[in-house]
């Protein structure tokens, strides 16, 4: 049996203190070079420009590329006094692509201020699916304006539609005085994440190939003044020990001669990056600055990476559903064929339907098979047991690492309260395994990610059983899968199944009797359906908590063995039919409650005893009883009060007084078990009375 336990790539590229980022011609020492946080090992991405499967229909690319000239890179903005040029670059790239799209203009201005502070501050999402996710400051952050960012955090930011927003909503010049914003504002983006992908920046090629699909790049790389040039040339000879800047790359010339770079450390051939930066006009070549190709820590550090941040218009979705409500850089490793799946709960569109448009998954492994499958209504804890709602599984591929977005071809229609699962299986074209991103509780150089996932969320698939996320490790994760749609007045699917021809329909049961038969026992049955193969019988311990399938039966009753005296239980049933290879499921039943008790004894016989000075008074024994209570009342329909407990089970008969001459008394026994201390009491017995003769 394989272990299952997480990777911690913590990705700490670019992360910027406030001020780090010195312009030129200040005078500084190497002690005077902020120190960043630290970052951990990444394992090395391969070099796409050396495969023919990443190439676009650009031919060869050309010697020099700049997307200003294109008119798709919007002015260059100001970051001071604060380190969130991760932000900055991320936002740049992702307007540059908006702009390449036809989607904007070079007016567009994206809130940095309200990126930066709703990673640290994000409510839980519209939908409720992320409450008690969280992201916490460093304890050596002044504020969330000098903590530092990242691009791999900030595409799961993104990607939860907490941004990107107008420059309006959250204007950066109000960010002097570290401000606060309404937590209302989370959510109104003008722009959500369709895909992101991320390379190495040392490989050429998929860098300058990503520039020319999306419009420019965030590129994380150490920054020290004192290697600028006074032609606004950078050229970094050492292998620095961290990130600690992000800019946007936006093109590249190929033929960028050395003899612009400082003199004593100049690289060795002709060749750059243009980097838009974050200071202002007033840095470099009015914003922006040259990037040697040969610098020694973009070509060394594995973590030195690239990111586009392909965005679309906020209203091309209404509804996302996730549970990765934290930022963290965690990954799970499945072997090749291994699955991953999500189950949501529709609740977007309130007593109407929502129209799933397309999912999405995030990957660090390149070059990967992927299969998509969406079921209606699982079982609890069985992402594929709904019925399926493709004829077929939809197939595609990945070529970079990133986060993508796939529109769905068959596009089902759920209404309010239905379930969902979206099953994905994962095959890597040239190696055994694939690294996927996952959200888990982690603590990344300082900043705590937390992940409050519960049972019944999110599942991977191993040896053929599926496995609650919540159960690997010692902390709860789930996979960051999330789910797509829009409000539609169009009928609920009812669902194809794998072979189907149609459209069919299966009509719900109903529990119509229900009851405890003893005191480890509950017995049901319900009404037939018509043409049902069978039911599944579910069960719960709450009313809205996660019902696990009991079994299959053929039968319409039921009896449920082994439960707890004192416990409620919570069932409800489904019926389903199958046909060749598919199986399509009724809704579920009316949901009814059982409390587990003791059974109802009954009163055997009231006669005189003790020379007709007593009455003796015997019962049948309760399977499972600790003891009886008598209670006495002197009317058959009056109240009756408790006049003995009797502590043996194998008790089964009591000596009690004689009423007064033309009276009567009226007996009733109860049968009790205890638990924990406790007594827990079945209902009482019918009563039965004795008249004494005047």
């Amino acid at each position: 049996m394989r272990t299952y336990s997480f990777s911690f790539h913590k990705v700490l590229s670019a992360l910027i203190l406030a001020g780090a980022c010195l312009l030129a011609g200040t005078a500084v020492s190497a002690a005077d070079i902020p120190s960043a946080l630290p970052s951990a090992e990444l394992p090395s991405l391969p070099d796409y420009g050396a495969s023919d499967a990443y190439s676009r229909s650009y031919g060869t690319l050309p010697e020099s590329y700049d997307s200003r000239k294109l008119g798709l890179i919007t002015p260059v903005r100001n970051q001071n006094p604060w380190g969130t040029c991760w932000a900055f670059g991320a936002l740049g790239a992702g307007e540059a692509s908006l702009i390449k799209k036809g989607l904007a203009d070079p007016s567009v201005d994206l809130s940095e201020l309200h990126l930066s502070y709703f990673f640290f501050h994000a409510p839980t999402d519209p939908l409720g699916n992320t409450k008690n996710d969280s992201v916490s400051l460093p304890a050596t952050a002044a504020n969330y304006l000098e903590s530092g960012g990242n691009n791999l955090f900030t595409m799961f930011e993104l990607a939860s539609w907490a941004g990107a927003a107008s420059e309006t909503i959250a204007p950066y010049e109000t960010a002097s005085t570290v401000p606060s914003l309404n937590s209302s504002l989370a959510y109104e983006d003008t722009a959500h994440l369709q895909n992101a992908r991320f390379v190495s920046t040392a490989d050429l090629n998929s860098v300058k190939k990503l520039i020319m699909e999306y419009g420019a790049v965030s590129s994380a790389f150490y920054y020290d003044s004192r290697y600028l040039s006074n032609s606004s040339s950078y050229y970094y000879p050492k292998v620095a020990s961290y990130n600690n800047h992000i800019v946007t790359l936006v093109g590249w010339d190929d033929n960028y001669a050395a003899y612009h770079f400082n003199e004593g450390s100049r690289p060795s051939a002709p060749g750059a990056w243009i980097a838009k930066n974050s200071h202002g006009t007033s840095f470099g070549d009015g914003g922006y600055f040259y990037i040697s190709y040969e610098d020694k820590t973009l070509n060394n550090r594995k973590d030195a990476l690239s990111y586009a941040f392909d965005l679309e218009k906020a209203d091309n979705y209404d509804h996302n559903y996730q549970y990765d409500g934290s930022f963290g850089a965690s990954t799970l490793n499945l072997d090749n064929g291994e699955c991953l799946a999500n189950i949501f709960t529709v609740s977007g569109n309130p007593s109407g339907r929502e129209q799933l448009k397309a999912i999405s998954f995030a990957l660090y492994t390149p070059d990967v098979y992927y299969s998509i499958q969406v079921y209606k209504n699982p079982d609890p804890g069985e992402p594929e047991s709904g019925t399926a709602m493709f004829s077929s599984k939809q197939y595609g591929s990945t070529t970079y690492s990133g986060y993508y977005t796939i529109p769905l071809k068959t596009q089902p229609v759920f209404q309010e309260g239905d379930t969902f699962s979206v099953v994905l299986t994962f095959r890597g074209k040239s190696q055994s395994y694939v690294d996927t991103f996952v959200d888990y509780t982690s603590n990344t150089a300082g900043i705590q990610f937390q992940s409050s996932a519960t049972v019944g969320q999110s599942f991977y698939k191993s040896s053929g059983t599926w496995k609650d996320m919540t159960r690997i490790g010692n902390k709860s994760a789930v996979a960051r899968i999330k789910a797509f749609t829009k409000d539609t007045a169009a009928a609920a699917t009812s669902g194809t199944g794998s072979g189907s021809s149609g459209t069919v329909n299966i009509s719900t049961p109903r529990i119509r009797t229900y009851r405890c038969p003893g005191y480890n026992s509950v017995y049901l049955s319900w009404t037939a359906v018509s043409g049902a193969t069978g039911y599944k019988i579910y069960r719960s311990t709450s009313p809205n908590g996660t019902y696990t399938r009991l079994l299959n039966t053929r039968r319409t009753s039921f009896t449920d063995t082994k439960r707890r005296t004192g416990t409620n239980y919570y069932y409800r049933i489904r019926a389903y039919k199958t046909s060749g290879s598919t199986t399509i499921h009724s809704g579920y039943s009316n949901t009814v409650r059982v409390r587990v008790i003791p059974a109802t004894p009954s009163i055997k016989k009231i006669r005189l005893a003790n020379n007709k000075k007593n009455l003796l008074i015997t019962w049948n024994a309760v399977n499972g009883a600790t003891g009886y209570s008598i209670y006495r009342s002197t009317s058959k329909n009056g109240t009756y009060r408790r006049i003995k407990i009797i502590t043996s089970g194998r008790t089964l008969s009591y000596l009690t007084n004689l009423p007064k001459k033309g009276s009567a008394y009226y007996y009733k026994v109860q049968a009790y078990r205890t638990v924990n201390n406790k007594r827990v009491c079945g209902y009482s017995s019918s009563p039965k009375g004795y008249y004494r003769q005047k």
